[in-house]
């Protein structure tokens, strides 16, 4: 099927222009990137061997960071066409990878009289495009400062904030010594407007003793390699250094990992966690320089709880797992499973949408070009909103609303009072447990409410209705619809709005227990239409005749027409009395 581009916003063009325009890629002879498939070859270098005395902290790598890194580059080879391919460390790469311990001796030294650099989380050069394959690395300057990517792996405690002008002669002796002795990893200080700041490296070692530890999946320095790596394939920030900073919504984390600005909780929130992988403006832009991967995850894919996707940023093993993920996805039919949440949830399938999930806001997004054709809801409220493809959406428990939009969708209410929204398309609506309410669209639909005392409208279309056990209501505004109350006292209405055009058939009316009500289409009031032998051209006049078991009443709703535009079979022989309340 083919499923249109959802419009991007202004915000988003700018956002995403700015990102393209902060490096080389796209620029100048880099035009001529093949987007077919573009390989990058990748290595560790042993930095603290070859550091010597002329660097301090530039570390190797230990197999947690290096881990890390190769799960980052899996993330942008997933969804761009890159192949990263590991290299020995003894000669140059494209990319090479470091950590160190907050001091960034690698660039221009006289960059290092920003005092607040001891805090930058890391650093980046687009890749180098052609290293020399068959120069030895000899020292740490053998490699090209193109495509270095750096992490700071310092662990920074405020220890005190001091005025510049100090009250108390202790106190500038204090600020004095402290600057004295800071080195710039174990002890460090930012000065402001008003006055210093004073910070511990809780991992003053980490250079000489690079300990592993684990890198959890919606961690800060997660986020930080994943921003990292954005620069070094092409990326800029959402920001120019030399331009106000755009006051837009996708200038935020909820949209890219390449923002400095702070999630704002209006527009959605992570909780604790960072972003897992490239968001929808990072797989965007990225996609724009290298590709699109459309390789990845063509079978029937599960996102969420029941996950194939063997991607952690994407799978939930419990209730207390989280995900701020952007899905990227290249065919098949596809699920995105909230089903053992227990909390109200906002679930939209569409291209570039955001969904609530698991307690926390706007924390997953699907990628533009990409179709997630099912969702299940979890057990409080959802609210889940299908796209142009054929959806199956499931409720599960709670009060949950479904819409289906355009496509033959299937919605399941599951337990609690839920409504479902057909709209276009030919629809399958199963409202099961509880008191729902079905609404049927544009298409041909089949309205089951299952169990409980349910409403079922009917809109347009040729429709079959079944009301299943309880007391259900039949509203009836237009269509050509087969009805069935099944057990229970049931309701039928029809709207007597002129050109109504509808044709109707009731195959288990039970005169006892189940009535026809007539309603005005302008203010809802209850009509009696008239019983008449043949119309005299008056408005809401009825007939009433008899064929093969069957009653059948012709309504006119129209002036001066000769033509009834409502028309309803009742298996049975009845009266007029004992069909209208």
């Amino acid at each position: 099927m083919n499923i249109s581009n959802k419009e991007k916003t202004v915000g988003f063009n700018t956002v995403s222009n700015l990102m393209k325009a902060g490096m080389p890629t796209l620029n100048g002879d880099d035009n001529g990137l093949d987007k077919n498939f573009t390989k990058i070859t990748f290595s560790f270098p042993d930095w603290s061997q070859l550091r010597g005395q002329e660097y301090k902290t530039l570390t190797t790598m230990n197999n947690s960071q290096r881990n890390m890194a190769k799960e980052v580059l899996q993330q942008y080879s997933d969804i761009t066409n890159i192949e990263f391919i590991e290299k020995d460390n003894q000669y140059d790469t494209n990319i090479k990878f470091g950590v160190y311990n907050n001091v960034i001796e690698i660039i221009d030294k006289n960059f290092m009289n920003k005092k607040d650099y001891f805090l930058v989380e890391g650093m980046a050069s687009y890749f180098h495009k052609n290293p020399d394959q068959n120069k030895k690395i000899n020292n740490i300057n053998d490699y090209n400062l193109d495509g270095q990517i750096w992490i700071n792996i310092a662990k920074t405690k405020l220890i005190t904030k001091l005025k510049k002008v100090q009250k108390t002669e202790n106190g500038k002796k204090l600020l004095e010594s402290f600057k004295e002795n800071a080195d710039g990893i174990a002890t460090y200080f930012l000065e402001g407007n008003k006055g210093f700041s004073l910070y511990e490296n809780l991992n003053a070692n980490g250079h000489i003793d690079n300990q592993e530890e684990t890198l959890d999946i919606g961690s800060k320095i997660k986020r930080n390699y994943i921003h990292e790596v954005g620069h070094a394939l092409g990326m800029g920030h959402t920001f120019d250094i030399h331009l106000e900073s755009p006051d837009v919504e996708e200038n935020s984390a909820k949209y890219s990992v390449m923002t400095h600005k702070k999630l704002n909780e209006e527009l959605g929130n992570f909780g604790n966690n960072y972003p897992m992988n490239p968001l929808i403006l990072d797989t965007f832009v990225i996609q724009q320089l290298y590709g699109k991967n459309m390789t990845t995850r063509t079978g029937d894919t599960i996102y969420g709880f029941n996950s194939n996707t063997e991607r952690d940023f994407y799978s939930l093993h419990s209730i207390d797992d989280a995900l701020v993920s952007c899905i990227w996805d290249a065919g098949g039919h596809d699920t995105l499973d909230f089903s053992q949440y227990n909390v109200d949830q906002k679930i939209n399938l569409n291209e570039g949408a955001f969904s609530d999930v698991g307690g926390l806001r706007s924390n997953v997004s699907i990628a533009y070009d990409v179709v997630i054709e099912n969702a299940k809801g979890g057990l409080k409220d959802d609210y889940i909103t299908g796209n142009s493809a054929d959806n199956c959406l499931e409720g599960n428990e709670g009060n949950d609303t479904l819409l289906g939009r355009e496509g033959n969708d299937t919605l399941y209410g599951g337990l609690g009072n839920d409504i479902l929204f057909g709209d276009d398309g030919n629809d399958i609506l199963i409202g099961e447990a509880g008191n729902d309410v079905l609404f049927s669209g544009n298409g041909d639909d089949l309205l089951y409410a299952g169990t409980g005392d349910d409403t079922l409208i009917a809109s347009m279309g040729n429709n079959i209705l079944y009301g299943g056990y309880g007391n259900d209501t039949f509203i009836i505004k237009k269509g050509n619809n087969i009805i069935s109350g099944n057990q229970g006292k049931d309701t039928f209405i029809f709207n007597l709005s002129e050109k109504v055009n509808s044709n109707n058939i009731i195959f288990d009316f039970n005169k006892e227990e189940d009535s026809i009500l007539f309603k005005s289409g302008e203010d809802d009031q209850i009509i009696n239409p008239k019983l008449v032998q043949s119309f005299t051209g008056n408005k809401n006049e009825l007939t009433l005749t008899y064929e093969n078991n069957k009653t059948i009443l012709k309504i006119m709703t129209e002036e001066n027409s000769n033509i009834p535009s409502l028309v309803i079979n009742v298996t049975g022989k009845f009266s007029y009395d004992e069909l209208l309340c």
